[in-house]
């Protein structure tokens, strides 16, 4: 007997029940997982199922999704057949979101017109500095003729006439960056309602669950997709205590999200899983060696490479840089998120609903904050700058992801620094700033020049001898570690060579992290104690030919 293809038993199938008609079911996010370049949402909804197939709509206002990545769970009595995305018709445009997003732009724009005032009442003070400037300028050398003026008052007026023009220009830089994130922010709000209002053809994307009810009976829909335009990273914020107890790192999530939907009281987990695209294996082909052969090169027109990369250089005006470093962050107080570990990955749920709008501006959420051990001692490289700074050395949890980490000292912020996990060693050096009571000096202390003939062609050769002198002087009322690091010259040539090093003491550590020529010493320095580093070595090289970098 042939046998009935399986498509076709399951359309007698489906003929056989009662089929609802579609059902258009509100549904609201309930949870997103948070990737480095995507979104993980889930929607939930609850409604009455009929007995028999029920086809249940729900709407998605994402403006890109995976399609594939959709799926459902139905919890109740019966069977899903089938989870697909679709578009449907679009009965009528959301009022109430476009009555929101008009509300929004009017909003944002009052806003606007607020720092563009505030701008232009700086704008005044400006042009009344210029105004006492310029009189100074012609003014005070008059007065300097006939009256003799007090030379501290004189000193006390420019130095208050520079704050008051670096107090206003910083006010009109900081109003800029207001304004530019601003507009981002009517931009974005003025796409969405143009979307809302002309959607095209009236069509609305949604999830289709088609759900087999076995009676009639409310049921709950949990339904899955991957939606693109949200990422987060990391950024650190790392506070070391005046007695150098421990170093206090805090990690948060800095979010963005633009996917065409708001995340309102939503449980947030955020992920430091990798998405594979495709899940597809990275694969190695052969690896050929070749030598090279002679090309015949068409003319290019005339400066077409640089003028590609002066557009691209210029593309980045100052502004716009500004708006990009300061459109950081609503900071929230939230508790410490909750780690799950996910397999290859860490998850961080947020302990309590967060809700994050889907705009231009970033959020700033905590995830952990813990305590981690820090060797301190003070950082110097002489040849470059004689500052001795204060670091922290400290071994990174496994954690922590690569990102800026802003450093706080003794409740003062030192800056900004990259946080990279792909250390040689697997530390990093926090910077903590340069201490005036460490002094340090590099003096040259020989450079004598003599001339020979060297080689069977008699060539003049010139041999330079060099010397330096490294001297460390602790004024603190404790002894003091410090790292230093000098170097001597590599040749690249063997015209060039470098002879009859000397040092004094020897380095702990030549040609450190695989550097050719530079040294590594550490040492203590007791209180009110001086120590010194005697450096020398000889360069010889051709007198007609004196070496670049000498």
């Amino acid at each position: 007997m042939k046998r009935i293809p399986e498509l076709l038993v399951l359309m007698l199938f489906l003929s056989s029940i009662p089929v609802q008609a579609n059902t258009l079911v509100h549904s609201r996010i309930a949870a997103v997982t948070l990737y480095s370049d995507q979104a993980l949402v889930q929607r939930e909804a609850t409604i009455e199922a009929e007995s028999g197939v029920n086809t249940l709509e729900l709407p998605i206002n994402a403006f890109s999704i995976d399609a594939p990545s959709a799926t459902a769970k139905v919890f109740g009595e019966g069977s899903i057949i089938s989870v697909q995305v679709k578009t449907v018709p679009l009965s009528a445009p959301p009022q109430e979101k476009i009555g929101a997003l008009e509300d929004r732009i009017e909003k944002l724009n009052q806003e606007k017109q607020a720092v563009l005032d505030r701008k232009k009442a700086a704008s005044r003070q400006e042009a009344f500095l210029d105004a006492v400037s310029e009189f100074s300028q012609t003014q005070v050398p008059k007065d300097l003729e006939t009256r003799m003026l007090d030379p501290e008052a004189l000193t006390a007026t420019f130095e208050l006439l520079g704050d008051r023009f670096h107090e206003v220009y910083r006010r009109m830089t900081e109003f800029d960056r207001e304004i530019a994130k601003i507009e981002a922010d009517i931009r974005v709000a003025r796409r969405q309602l143009s979307e809302l209002r002309n959607p095209g053809d009236d069509r609305q994307q949604v999830i289709e669950v088609v759900f087999d009810s076995a009676e009639k009976q409310q049921i709950r829909i949990l339904a899955d997709y991957v939606a693109y335009n949200a990422h987060w990273a990391p950024v650190y914020r790392v506070a070391v205590p005046q007695e150098k107890e421990a170093v206090d790192l805090t990690m948060n999530a800095r979010i963005v999200q633009k996917t065409g939907e708001d995340w309102s009281d939503v449980t947030l987990s955020i992920s430091n899983a990798v998405p594979l695209r495709g899940v597809s294996l990275p694969s190695l082909s052969t690896w050929w060696l070749d030598l090279p052969r002679p090309r015949v090169q068409a003319e290019a027109p005339q400066s077409a490479g640089r003028q590609t990369f002066g557009k691209l250089m210029r593309a980045q005006p100052e502004a716009e840089m500004a708006k990009k470093e300061t459109a950081i962050a609503d900071a929230a107080e939230y508790a410490a998120a909750r780690k799950k570990d996910a397999g290859t990955a860490f998850e961080y749920e947020l302990t309590r609903p967060v809700s994050v709008a889907s705009r231009q501006k970033e959020t700033l959420l905590p995830l952990y904050t813990k305590a981690l051990s820090g060797k301190f001692f003070y950082y110097c490289v002489p040849r470059i700058n004689t500052r001795a700074y204060l670091v922290s050395e400290v071994k990174p949890d496994k954690e922590m992801l690569a990102g800026p980490m802003h450093v706080y000292f003794a409740g003062h912020y030192m800056g900004k620094t990259q946080f990279n996990p792909e250390s040689r060693d697997n530390r990093f050096l926090l910077a903590l700033g340069a201490d005036r009571a460490v002094q340090v000096r590099r003096k040259k202390v020989a450079d004598q020049v003599d001339e020979t003939l060297f080689g069977k062609f008699e060539r003049s050769m010139v041999v330079r001898e060099l010397g330096y002198r490294i001297s460390i002087e602790n004024r603190k009322e404790e002894s003091v570690q410090i790292r230093l690091l000098d170097q001597v010259p590599v040749a690249k040539t063997d015209k060039i060579e470098v002879e009859d090093m000397a040092f004094d003491p020897e380095p702990d550590e030549k040609d450190y992290q695989d550097q050719s020529g530079v040294m590594m010493w550490q040492m203590e320095v007791n209180s009110q104690a001086s120590e010194s580093i005697d450096i020398g070595f000889t360069v010889a090289y051709p007198k007609d030919q004196p070496p670049v970098g000498l």
